[in-house]
């Protein structure tokens, strides 16, 4: 049986009681063949399934406020994951660890999820929504600053191999241009000297 056969009814069986218990009931409009979604007023938890992950699929819960914050989805709801503490750490790969590839399967992944981190440690964010709030900003902000890090440094790396290149062959104009691409606190003391000795070197 494929996945999108059995997905919603486990979901329904493992965390629907639960989920109600805080007054949330299934958002049909939000509702697909790999996502589920419960929601209140002032939250929501989506369950959802990745086609490449086949055929052993990892347990994914998200949650979030409502309204949402935003389109994008690293800005609008946080993994559980982000709800553990540091000193259940282990727990944070979760859907790592309780991987699934039939419906029994996924009825005992969930029913992890479900009693050893999201009752644990998520539930209590579904009680107040601008803690809630405050996880979901501090984890977009940190996720966001890690991404920019990334096209910084692959940026950097670019102007850095021209740069490297026009001042063995003593180009030092292309030099300082490539340089200057590069904010001065991303840039090595090596590099502000060679940038300060190619001006130099262009006022002879």
């Amino acid at each position: 049986m494929r996945v999108n056969q059995y997905f919603r009814k486990v979901i329904d069986e493992v965390f629907g009681e639960v989920l109600l218990h805080y007054g949330g009931v299934v958002e049909e409009a939000k509702t697909v063949s790999n996502v589920v979604r419960y929601s209140t007023s002032s939250w929501f938890v989506e369950f959802c399934y990745l086609v490449e992950e086949s055929p052993n699929y990892c347990p994914h819960v998200g949650i979030g406020p409502l309204p949402e914050l935003s389109p994008i989805e690293r800005d609008r709801q946080v993994d559980i994951q982000c709800t553990v503490p540091v000193e259940a750490s282990d727990l944070k790969n979760y859907f790592l660890n309780w991987r699934y590839a039939d419906e029994n399967e996924m009825r005992r992944s969930y029913e992890n999820v479900r009693d050893i981190v999201f009752v644990q440690y998520a539930a209590k964010f579904l009680l107040d929504r601008d803690s809630l709030k405050a996880l979901v900003v501090s984890c977009s902000d940190e996720c966001n600053r890690k991404w920019r890090k990334q096209i910084n440094d692959h940026n950097d790396s670019i102007y850095r191999t021209k740069a490297s290149e026009a001042f063995r062959e003593k180009r030092f104009t292309d030099f300082i241009v490539q340089m200057s691409l590069i904010p001065d606190e991303r840039k090595t003391a090596l590099e502000i000297k060679k940038v300060a000795f190619a001006r130099k070197q262009l006022r002879k």
